[in-house]
């Protein structure tokens, strides 16, 4: 995962939020407790009940964005409170959302008089599968796909041309689905060009505008911006985009004027609407049939995923 993916205090909530959020899962608790709490929940009104109306939800929002730092003209809404299925515990959904319209989702689990909160979600310790996200909101149609439409099993990544993780990821991905999974697993590419990377947005929609044109060479293209990328800059991108284009073959005045338009920049917004609602806050991100995944793909754990999604798959036949 990237490390610095966060930028100065003008960074956008879903940053803020999602990186202090993953960083406490990380740590096994929700936060620092405040004076005179418990260890491991964030203290967040004294007296007020989260279930009544009004101030005690004013209450609540002022307590979220002190304990994250959320910037006070971001907008929180809670869902209505349910029973968490954990005795004395009700849980809500969170949505905050920041002026530019990056949006942060998270599961809140209150104690009976809502004076005390975890972050966090519940893990079934008698599944034997990880739960898999819900990707049914997902644009998937139109996206650069590696490997055959039936095979068993499909990764879902979301990536950053200017990411440099992605760029070992990239390599490492092709190696496996060309050779150990060839035939069997599916790549489905989404562009999530992050805040603080100044060229990734304008080359995921060049990108996009070499899939439209050709969607064989989208790999290609993609693997001399990550081969080429330490000397990629904000000023030069063009002309990197321009030389590919030639090499490739591509319809170069075709390809500035989709670069120029709105449609590939549309559906570049739309992954990364799509990679905040599926709570993605680095790259790269991999969705295994669902599954989030965690480090390269060529490490152990990674295949280890791959190879028990392809048995279970084998076995419901």
């Amino acid at each position: 995962m990237n490390p610095s993916r966060t930028s100065e205090s003008g960074r956008p909530v879903r940053v803020v939020l999602e990186l202090a959020l993953s960083l406490l899962f990380l740590a096994g608790f929700a936060g620092p407790a405040a004076a005179g709490g418990s260890e491991g929940v964030i203290v967040l009104a004294s007296s007020a009940s989260v279930s009544q109306a009004g101030g005690a939800e004013a209450k609540l929002k002022a307590s979220l964005k002190r304990q994250f730092r959320i910037p006070e003209d971001a907008k929180i809404v809670f869902g209505p409170a349910v029973p968490a299925g954990i005795a004395n515990l009700a849980v809500r959904s969170v949505v905050v959302t920041d002026p530019q319209g990056h949006q942060a989702r998270f599961q809140l689990f209150t104690d009976a008089n809502g004076s005390k909160a975890i972050v966090g979600q519940i893990v079934d310790l008698r599944a034997t599968r990880p739960a898999p996200v819900d990707l049914s909101e997902l644009h998937l149609s139109g996206r650069p796909v590696l490997g055959p439409a039936d095979a068993p099993v499909t990764i879902i990544e979301f990536a950053d041309f200017e990411c440099p993780f992605c760029a070992q990821a990239f390599g490492q991905m092709e190696t496996l689905l060309r050779t150990k999974y060839r035939g069997r697993v599916r790549l489905i590419y989404k562009n999530f060009p992050l805040s603080m990377h100044p060229w990734a947005f304008a080359a995921a929609v060049a990108a996009d505008c070499v899939r439209g044109q050709n969607p064989a060479l989208f790999w290609d293209f993609a693997r001399d911006l990550y081969h080429d990328q330490p000397d990629i800059t904000p000023k030069n991108l063009a002309e990197h985009v321009d030389r590919y284009a030639l090499r490739l073959g591509l319809d170069r005045e075709a390809l500035r004027a989709c670069v120029g338009g709105k449609a590939a920049e549309t559906l570049v917004e739309q992954d990364r609407r799509d990679g905040e609602a599926v709570r993605v806050n680095a790259t790269p991100t991999f969705l295994v049939d669902g599954i989030p995944v965690a480090g390269a793909p060529a490490s152990a754990a990674f295949q280890s995923v791959l190879d028990s999604e392809l048995r279970r798959q084998a076995a419901s036949r």
